[in-house]
């Protein structure tokens, strides 16, 4: 009767779901913080990850908005996440790591049987979109490929650690509507 899907309404929703089908996967492709709801904004998008922990997410790919703040505040969301993020076109993931926690190429998850494994590619316009610096570690700009390269490696990578098949995670805009 509420028009708010708030947490607790998903939880139920992906509960029953995931009842009826064991085998099921919850990703995101990025964007979950930054472009959040104002109240998680104010208390540095840790609501929305402790949503999304709630919410029992498997993997996340990074969107242009995860990078809103600086890397610091990247590593603070990472290191509060029970679920793996996937970055395969970046230019190092070095920076991408909070204590045990870390951003990687590829993930596997078994499910039903069956291993799957996921990559995922942010947008190259992310530098375009955010501040100046919100990249840069210790001097070193982390660097976004618009080429398919580090994804097709991170395929094969996943492929030979065990994955059955491989699922990619894009965060890509749309620029034009197609009939």
């Amino acid at each position: 009767t509420s028009a708010n899907a708030g947490t607790a309404l998903l939880m139920s929703a992906f509960a029953a779901e995931r009842a009826k089908n064991p085998a099921t996967f919850t990703l995101s492709a990025g964007d979950n913080i930054g472009a959040a709801p104002p109240i998680s904004s104010q208390f540095e998008e840790l609501p929305t990850i402790e949503s999304m922990n709630l919410l029992k997410f498997d993997v996340s790919g990074f969107g242009n908005h995860e990078h809103d703040r600086n890397l610091a505040h990247v590593q603070k969301i990472i290191g509060a996440s029970d679920f793996q993020w996937v970055a395969s076109n970046y230019s190092s993931l070095e920076p991408l790591k909070s204590g045990t926690k870390a951003a990687k190429s590829f993930h596997i998850v078994e499910r039903g049987g069956v291993s799957v494994g996921f990559v995922a590619a942010n947008t190259e316009d992310t530098k375009e979109q955010i501040f100046p610096g919100n990249l840069s570690s210790n001097g070193k700009d982390l660097v976004i490929s618009p080429s398919a390269d580090g994804v097709n490696s991170a395929i094969k990578a996943a492929k030979a650690a065990g994955a059955d098949f491989v699922v990619a995670i894009l965060h890509q805009g749309w620029q034009e509507n197609r009939d």
